[in-house]
């Protein structure tokens, strides 16, 4: 095991909660949806991933085991309640099946990473053969949170860094690419003829495609479709500049009066990732330059939100990521004091918070950029690839 710095409170409030000793495991606690990255276990799984991995911890590392084989066997047993919840926003009418981040899909990725990380050979082999499968059946949605868009970012987290990858995976990431493409295609079109209630962001939306298109295509070391170099420019054309920064309309209204935001998922968090990661991957000035004034957004609006879905937390991924596109150390100080602070508010105004453990819904995820910080390859989770070097 690394000889460890000490660990900030919050992160040791997390442990705390997650020791599989204790009373949160084997419960529903705080959690809607229990088994899944975004509300539940298998996110829990993979903070303790993250953290065993870079503390070289085995005791942490089997932890994190031991979440998401309980992820596991919640979602066969009784998938009903492991992912979905009598909430209207998280039924499984609205929900479906296709999603990495609500649905048994996510899990059996982490479950993958886990193996590999623990070097289990014969576990590995039988988690990807599960996530294989779900990948490749019909999807329910098109996007990144609710859909296939995002089940191709979990083949391309499985394929990235030359990783070895069953054949099964390529087939599937390379049938949701051809998927994705042909959605990005109508969503170009719409975008370009400014059509009413159109989506934007990352979440739910065109720049969520185009994202998807550019990590797996760099994942398997494929040339970039025309596609994408068409949605970037679509996209970058529904932008409003004001001042040093650009903002997007969460979903399009022809007035351009419609509401904007700085979230990852629906905002200009989550949409300078996806030109940062263009700027990185093409070597465009003006992608760069489209993704820097998307991260100025962040800093003059900033957040009420601490969670990596809708607030801080993935502001610390964005501003993290142009800070090592540009050698610009003052994005990351800016991330990382906004991290201290978020977490400071949380620790001191919502004592119960640990008892949430979905790793996009609640503390956890600002837990994580605690953790991440430490390593270089502490990127977005799930949206874009480890670090690679610019050029």
């Amino acid at each position: 095991m690394k000889p460890r710095h000490p660990r900030p409170t919050l992160v040791d409030a997390y442990l705390t909660e997650l020791d599989p000793d204790g009373r949160a495991f084997g419960t529903r606690g705080h959690d809607p949806c229990p088994s899944s990255i975004a509300w539940g276990a298998a996110g829990a799984a993979y903070f303790l991933y993250r953290l065993g991995t870079i503390e070289e911890s085995h005791e942490i590392m089997n932890w994190s085991k031991s979440w998401v084989e309980q992820a596991v066997q919640t979602g066969i047993e009784n998938p009903d309640r492991a992912f979905f919840s009598i909430d209207d926003t998280l039924a499984r009418e609205r929900i479906g099946e296709s999603s990495l981040f609500h649905s048994m899909s996510g899990v059996r990725l982490i479950q993958v990473l886990i193996a590999r990380a623990m070097q289990d050979k014969q576990s590995e082999a039988l988690a990807t053969a599960a996530f294989s499968r779900l990948v490749s059946r019909s999807p329910t949605h098109t996007d990144i949170f609710l859909g296939s868009a995002g089940e191709l970012l979990g083949c391309a987290h499985l394929a990235q860094d030359g990783a070895q990858t069953s054949d099964d995976v390529r087939v599937a990431g390379d049938t949701l690419l051809a998927g994705t493409l042909a959605n990005l295609g109508d969503w170009i079109e719409d975008a370009n003829n400014q059509r009413a209630g159109t989506s934007v962001g990352v979440a739910h939306g065109g720049a969520g495609l185009i994202q998807a298109c550019l990590v797996w295509t760099e994942a398997i070391g494929g040339d970039i479709p025309d596609e994408v170099y068409l949605g970037l420019d679509a996209l970058s054309g529904l932008g409003t500049r004001n001042g040093r920064a650009t903002t997007w309309e969460r979903v399009l209204n022809p007035s351009r009066s419609g509401e904007s935001d700085t979230s990852w998922c629906n905002g200009s968090a989550g949409i300078g990732l996806v030109y940062l990661t263009a700027a990185r991957m093409l070597d465009d000035d003006s992608y760069l330059q489209m993704g820097l004034r998307a991260v100025f957004d962040l800093v003059e609006r900033g957040t009420n939100s601490v969670t990596l879905c809708c607030g801080a937390a993935g502001h610390v991924y964005s501003l993290r990521s142009a800070s090592r596109l540009t050698g610009d150390k003052r994005w990351e100080r800016h991330g990382h004091l906004l991290a201290q602070e978020a977490a400071r508010w949380l620790v001191e105004n919502q004592p119960h918070a640990t008892d949430s453990h979905g790793l996009f819904k609640s503390g956890l995820g600002l837990a994580l950029t605690t953790v991440d910080g430490s390593d270089e390859a502490g990127t977005m989770p799930f949206f874009e690839p480890t670090h690679r070097e610019p050029g």
